[in-house]
This record gives C-alpha cells, structure tokens and sequence, in this order.
C-alpha cells in the first residue's frame, strides 16, 4: 500500500492493517507520525522529569504496539487508547523514580546516623558491612561501593562504566535491596549507615 493510501486511511484502518501482519512498516511509520505530537504532549503532561522524555516516548510506542491486541475500536477511538497507554507508562515512570529517590533518601539518612557510633562498634558494623558487601555479585558491588561510599554521582560513573545512568542507578539500588536482605537472612544488625562510617 502507498503512502497516499495509508495517509487516507483512519487510525482504526492502520491498526486494522498493523494487526493482521504482512509488512507492518508503513502502516506504524503512518501511525506514529500521526500520533507523535499527541503522545509528546502526554509525556511532557505527566511525566516529572524532562531528562527521560526520550525514554518515554520509544516506551510508550513500543507498549502500544505490544499490547495492539488489547485495543478495541467499540470501546475507544485510537488515539484515546493511545493516551491512556502513554500515561500510564509516565505514572509508572514517576513511581519507580519516586522509589528510588525515596531508597537513595534512606540510605543517606542511615550513612548519616553512622558518624555517631563510639568507634569499637562501627569497626564491628563495618566488618559485617564488607563481608556482605564481598557477597553481592561484582555487577551490583561496584556501583553500590563507589556511588554510596566513595560519593562518585551516577554522572561520573557512567561516564567510567560506559553505561548509562539509569542502568548504573538501578544496579547499584538492587545491590542495595540485596545487601538488606542478606543482612536480614544472616540476623545481622547491620544496615547502611555503617558504609560512610
């Protein structure tokens, strides 16, 4: 089908012509250069933080296209659905940003109480600390120890692992969930605030 054709045809056509398979190109590039400005505007509506725009709006088309099965034209018109689709994966995004501000917030409240230990004890604390933390897989370890101990931003250590910051941020908050719960499993007190003791 040209694009002339596809450029006449109605949102449920194209989804129509997506579903049934065959070549799925023209139909979602039509799609998509509908729809971009709309979805943008959702993204930029609901979702806090501009650095993650990007981010959103290749999740949002790929949740879309994904889920396509779920749409039904006799419930909503497309672009509706659409909408729904991109706000909730902002929501989504919000919430796990939330999370781990709220994680990274804890963290640094717990390092923070560490500095009134007497010394005897926060030698003991930072043991137990180092031998958990020699548990953890290398993957999480690095990023946990030198985000959190060595005070290095995700900036620096992105920059350093190659990777981007999102990946480095959750690494190192899963090294972190997995340090309290080896902690919990071996009956230790320890907790947090011995790192930056």
């Amino acid at each position: 089908m040209s694009r002339e054709e596809l450029a006449g045809c109605s949102d449920e056509e194209l989804v129509r012509r997506i579903k049934e398979g065959g070549d799925l190109n023209p139909p979602a590039e039509e799609q998509v250069s509908r729809l971009r400005l709309m979805v943008f505007a959702c993204i930029t509506q609901h979702l806090h933080n501009p650095v993650e725009y990007d981010d959103a709006f290749q999740l949002c088309w790929m949740r879309a296209f994904s889920h396509l099965q779920q749409f039904d034209p006799r419930v909503a018109a497309f672009s509706t659905w659409l909408w729904r689709v991109s706000r909730s994966v902002c929501l989504n995004m919000n919430r796990r940003r939330l999370r781990q501000a709220r994680a990274e917030a804890l963290f640094a409240q717990d390092c923070a109480c560490a500095e009134g230990m007497d010394e005897r004890r926060a030698r003991v604390v930072r043991h137990r600390l180092w031998r958990l933390l020699a548990r953890l897989p290398l993957r999480e370890r690095s990023p946990l120890v030198r985000h959190f101990i060595d005070g290095r931003s995700y900036a620096e250590l992105a920059r350093t692992f190659g990777e981007s910051e999102r990946r480095l941020r959750y690494r190192a908050l899963a090294g972190l969930a997995r340090l309290r719960a080896l902690a919990r499993q071996e009956g230790s007190d320890i907790n947090e605030r011995s790192i930056s003791a």
